[in-house]
């Protein structure tokens, strides 16, 4: 008797509607992206500038309003350019992944791994996989990180872009901080849909040089959040899902940094390893 009306109590049944419906928007979108047509990594990067003007001003779905935004059009041409390099380079990264390929990605983005990060690495490799610490005493930074991609099989199994679901918004804050970059407010729509999210550390720092503008709360920042729908190969079932990429552009050295990455996967798992 008492499972009788536990099956039919009002609250069971709200749950139950609550997550029928949730399934049903989550096939809705995984649908409505399977309608996109797919484009190859160098096609997208051809269009890049195209696109990025086209998208000036229109809405980006998943794309928080945060800071007060700034048109690509007021954006100087170097800026500009510098931006669908900084795109279009993660993209061939990712696409062809490599650990020396992104290291020398960050290379040319005026970035090293951090010292720090590179230490915890090494403690992961002996603790974890048995590495004598002598192997590991003056390993290059490169061999360290590609040992433990290695150990873990990363691979991020990107296979091509959907262009029509790529949008960029750049806006500005006075006064950078930690909050600023906080992943919290990326893709926040799709993390509350699917119910899940992958943030990805990055591992590299500007060659320990600080930003000296970031201290200072005269100053503007200026960030770029950048959406990618991502159909990954086979080993993924070919699964199309969102990433969303956080830049923040350097006066110093005028150079866009990527700072920030949350991926959503939609196959209810912890989605491709891979760094960043």
């Amino acid at each position: 008797m008492w499972w009788q009306s536990r099956r039919g109590s009002p609250v069971v049944d709200r749950r139950k509607a609550r997550i029928a419906a949730l399934q049903e928007s989550q096939a809705e979108q995984v649908l409505a992206w399977d309608r996109l047509e797919m484009m190859s990594p160098g096609a997208f990067a051809a269009r890049l500038d195209e696109l990025l003007k086209r998208r000036d001003g229109e809405a980006c779905e998943g794309l928080d309003d945060v800071g007060e935004e700034l048109p690509i059009a007021a954006m100087s041409r170097e800026m500009c350019q510098d931006l669908i390099s900084a795109i279009a380079g993660l993209v061939h990264v990712y696409t062809d992944y490599s650990v020396q390929a992104l290291i020398d990605y960050m290379d040319n983005r005026g970035e090293s791994p951090d010292r720090e990060i590179v230490d915890i690495l090494k403690g992961i490799l002996i603790n974890e996989f048995g590495v004598p610490p002598e192997e590991l005493a003056n390993a290059p930074d490169a061999e360290v990180l590609e040992m433990l991609g290695e150990h873990n099989r990363d691979n991020p199994h990107w296979s091509g872009v959907l262009p029509d679901a790529f949008c960029v918004r750049v806006w500005t804050r006075p006064g950078a901080s930690g909050e600023d970059e906080s992943c919290k407010s990326l893709g926040t729509r799709h993390v509350n849909l699917f119910e899940g999210v992958v943030t990805y550390r990055h591992l590299f720092t500007v060659n320990g040089r600080r930003d000296r503008t970031r201290e200072r709360r005269d100053v503007a920042s200026t960030y770029a959040d950048v959406k990618l729908l991502i159909e990954h190969d086979a080993a993924r079932f070919r699964e199309r899902s969102p990433y969303y990429f956080r830049f923040r552009f350097s006066p110093e050295d005028g150079l866009w940094h990527p700072i920030e990455l949350v991926h959503v996967p939609t196959l209810n798992d912890h989605g491709p390893g891979f760094y960043f």
